[in-house]
């Protein structure tokens, strides 16, 4: 499995995207969010752009593959953004099945039944992850899915 390039790539892909705002959030102002949710965070463009254009934000991401979730962490070490390795769901386990790739970016699909080849993703609902991270749902939130 190849490794990552890390966190100079990452800030680069991020600063690109929002350069040709390809999230459409480049023109909120710096306080336009108190919370960003990353649904299916991958290895967190969406939160690192996100990060730099809102930094006084909470940012909580989500990511359910092993592989993506390791290089996350890797990659957002000593930035203050919370790290989940969970899917979302109804909140029983979901099974993950890689696509095969070699990359240390996984890529796969989310089923309900266990098949040959799948491991067990824990999920939550979007309930208790509002919960769970203490969400005042008063507040301004931008969830991003994927």
């Amino acid at each position: 499995m190849k490794r990552f390039s890390g966190i100079q790539t990452l800030v680069k892909t991020a600063a690109w995207a929002i350069k040709n705002d390809v999230y459409k959030i480049r023109n909120y102002s710096q306080n336009s969010f108190d919370y960003v949710i990353d649904i299916g965070a991958s290895i967190g463009e969406f939160v690192i752009a996100s990060y730099i254009l809102f930094p006084k934000a909470k940012i909580i991401a989500y990511e359910p593959c092993r592989e993506t979730y390791k290089v996350l962490c890797d990659t957002m070490v000593g930035l203050p953004i919370v790290l989940i390795s969970e899917a979302v769901g109804d909140g029983l386990p979901l099974y993950f099945k890689p696509s095969g790739n070699k990359s240390p970016i996984c890529q796969g699909n989310l089923f309900k039944k266990n098949n040959n080849g799948n491991y067990a993703a824990a999920s939550v609902t979007i309930d208790k992850i509002f919960e769970d991270n203490n969400i005042d749902t008063s507040k301004n939130i931008l969830i991003n899915i994927d």
